[in-house]
């Protein structure tokens, strides 16, 4: 994972402290010896510190997580908000039949949802 490919508001995780939200980035990629990190808090803003990217993963997408966002499920269509995505968790996802990246973590999803409906996808919890 890289920092341009996260937003603040991202959920990733770490291994310690499980699912974590990100609220500040440090885009350093080496520059100065600095390794390019994230400041990651709770829900609750505790524990919140400084992570090194190689030291937090991507969450795997699945239809829970979809769910937990506020999707429902008919058949393989996902609908939020009376907007329908067409998504199959491991295969092409289709936005009106243009092809888009294929989205396999809740980061990308949280950011594609992001890019197409200017707002953000708050998870049910």
């Amino acid at each position: 994972m890289e920092a341009k490919e996260l937003r603040i508001g991202n959920l990733v995780l770490d291994d310690y402290s499980g699912r974590m939200i990100v609220s500040a980035i440090n885009p350093y990629d080496g520059m100065y010896n600095h390794e390019s990190g994230v400041y990651l808090c709770k829900n609750n803003n505790l524990p919140s510190g400084y992570y090194f990217l190689k030291d937090i993963r991507p969450i795997e997408l699945t239809e829970d997580w979809l769910i937990m966002f506020g999707f429902e499920k008919e058949t393989a269509l996902f609908r939020k908000d009376k907007h329908a995505i067409n998504l199959t968790i491991a295969g092409l996802y289709e936005f009106k039949n243009i092809p888009i990246k294929e989205v396999s973590y809740v980061h990308e999803l949280q950011n594609l949802y992001f890019a197409i409906t200017g707002k953000e996808l708050i998870l049910n919890q």
